[in-house]
């Protein structure tokens, strides 16, 4: 099994940069930076401002098109916006005023959302919590923090099975 030298190279330089970035956090900006082949519309859902605001960042510079919410209801506004569509929601479920869960259970229940993949990125580990989110419609279960092949392969198998409606352009 050969090995992607760019990705190496990228992975390598990040571990040894000195910044502010909390280091279970730079995990995500090799698969972003290496993930440039198609602009994204990706909603970042969390609560904890630092995560938030940092997975948007990363998204924007390496050319996807970034909106974050700070709680599942601002999310929900947004996604009820016919001036906004996004094709990705990462998702938190422990949020105030509507949680992951029943953001789920709302998407999955509307008409024009319920195919939306939704990738569920939460500290939670536990299995029960896993199996719940999948029952309420999650399209993957990241769990925080994020080791860098899970990332790859959520994002990844993302990117591959939704290719064709991003070159369709497959509105909403």
């Amino acid at each position: 099994a050969g090995t992607d030298t760019t990705a190496d190279s990228v992975i390598e330089t990040l571990t040894h940069l000195p910044c502010m970035v909390p280091r279970e956090c730079r995990l995500f900006v090799p698969i972003i930076l290496l993930n440039t082949s198609s602009c994204v519309k990706i909603l970042v859902v969390d609560d904890d401002s630092s995560s938030r605001l940092l997975l948007e960042a990363l998204l924007r510079t390496s050319g996807h098109e970034a909106r974050a919410a700070e709680n599942g209801a601002i999310a929900w506004r947004m996604l009820d916006d016919p001036g906004l569509s996004f094709d990705l929601i990462m998702l938190d479920l422990s949020m105030p005023e509507l949680d992951g869960f029943e953001m789920l259970r709302r998407i999955r229940a509307s008409e024009l959302l319920k195919k939306k993949p939704v990738i569920v990125c939460t500290a939670s580990n536990d299995r029960s919590t896993v199996v719940r989110a999948l029952e309420f419609g999650a399209t993957g279960y990241i769990v925080k923090p994020c080791t860098l092949p899970v990332i790859r392969n959520k994002l990844k198998k993302f990117e591959t099975e939704h290719t064709e409606r991003f070159i369709a352009g497959t509105p909403r």
